[in-house]
């Protein structure tokens, strides 16, 4: 099973592009369930938007499912019924805070430098 960093950087965008949209799903709605549900990729395509294609967004998906960000079940050689995994949830969670201390330790490595 492939790890969410073995993914292409396209698929790693359109995940983050979705989370951002999930988080501020669940804000906004009462039931956040609905919050996880993407259905296909041409709803994750319509909601994303942006410079992708739909063969982006198709390959993408496979890609997420492989490493267990988002699961669905195969039809017409796509996916569909996909929504986000708990795991998934938990490995996007943690990407801001990866960067944030990445830059903190530049920071500090700058100052030990200084």
């Amino acid at each position: 099973m492939a790890q969410f960093n073995e993914t292409t950087k396209n698929a790693q965008k359109i995940a983050i592009v979705m989370y951002k949209h999930y988080k501020k799903m669940k804000k906004d709605s009462n039931y956040s369930g609905n919050a996880l549900n993407w259905g296909t990729a041409d709803t994750v395509l319509e909601t994303i938007g942006g410079k992708w294609s739909r063969d982006d967004v198709v390959s993408a998906c496979w890609e997420l499912k492989e490493c267990e960000i988002i699961d669905g079940f195969r039809k017409k050689n796509e996916l569909s019924g996909m929504r986000f995994t708990t795991k998934g949830i938990a490995v996007l969670e943690k990407i801001p805070q990866k960067r944030f201390d990445s830059i903190l330790n530049r920071v500090a490595q700058v100052k030990s430098i200084l």
